[in-house]
């Protein structure tokens, strides 16, 4: 196996665009990841995640519903 497939690859900055911000999807599984990543110091300081959503929420509710995903479903536990 090549040194590049057992060491992630730190990148430069990027932006990861998400469709279904506020599903199901992106709850169990998307948002604990990407969480996960920047725990483990994976991810650049230019890196972001840009969402689209059909269901309206505010800032406050978003954030709040993203803290209980990591809080649930990452392999790093979010704290308050």
């Amino acid at each position: 196996m090549s040194d590049l497939k057992k060491e992630a690859v730190r990148t430069e900055g990027s932006v990861f665009i998400l469709f279904g911000a506020t599903g199901d999807l992106a709850s169990r599984k998307l948002y604990p990841a990407i969480y996960s990543l920047f725990r483990e110091g994976k991810l650049s300081d230019k890196f972001a995640v840009v969402g689209v959503a059909r269901r309206p929420k505010t800032r406050e509710q978003f954030r709040d519903d993203l803290f209980h995903s990591i809080k649930e479903f990452a392999r790093y536990k979010a704290s308050e």
